[in-house]
């Protein structure tokens, strides 16, 4: 720790490029497995960044980290080499996905799948639907309880559910009611929730590529 504090304070770029290929050789997995390796990728993206943040001198910002990206050609390649996201090349919005532990407020806005054909929320009887193309279309299945009569109901996608969590007419906040989901196995965090362009139905996504919902 003392070498390496005395190191970076007369750096040159060679020196910062050894510290950080020591301290990726001691710190970073490699995370190559198929199921594993958009955790631990991840997870080494935030080491790095913090290891840069406490070694490196600076106004206590986080110094610029430049990933590359290419343009494929994808009829020059096998289509086993190629993994797609769900959501394809679309830029993410808050309508669109419900990542685990977020919430959404669904008396605010709807949530939608990626062709804005489908969409879901509480009818007046208080209980969620699947709308396609603004006309009722479903009953989502499982749910615990009719919401009518609260408020600023929120959604949050924990523990495996879809909780509903609202306020009742004393101004009381708290967990209403809970939707289960139809995933077929245990899924691994971080993990999402979209609706299917196909059907509307809710599809969990784990590691963002892995669907436990079919």
């Amino acid at each position: 720790e003392e070498e390496e504090r005395l190191c970076y304070k007369t750096t040159t770029p060679q020196k910062i490029q050894g510290l950080l290929t020591e301290y990726s050789k001691r710190n970073f997995k490699d995370g190559y497995k198929g199921n594993e390796y958009s955790e631990e990728y991840n997870n080494n993206i935030l080491k790095e960044l913090a290891f840069r943040k406490s070694k490196y001198p600076g106004p206590g910002d986080i110094q610029e980290i430049v990933f590359s990206m290419f343009v494929i050609n994808e009829k020059l390649f096998d289509e086993n080499l190629f993994c797609y996201m769900p959501w394809g090349n679309k830029l993410l919005k808050q309508d669109y996905v419900i990542n685990e532990n977020d919430t959404m407020e669904i008396d605010r806005v709807s949530f939608k799948s990626f062709n804005n054909v489908f969409e879901m929320k509480f009818n007046t009887d208080g209980y969620l639907y699947i709308y396609e193309n603004n006309k009722i279309k479903s009953l989502i299945p499982k749910q615990s309880r009719s919401c009518k009569s609260f408020t600023k109901k929120v959604l949050k996608f924990e523990n495996m559910l879809l909780n509903i969590y609202g306020y009742d007419i004393h101004g009381n906040y708290d967990l209403r009611a809970y939707v289960s989901l139809n995933n077929t196995s245990m899924y691994a965090s971080p993990a999402s929730l979209i609706l299917s362009d196909n059907n509307g139905e809710i599809i969990l996504y784990d590691l963002g590529i892995n669907n436990r919902s079919a």
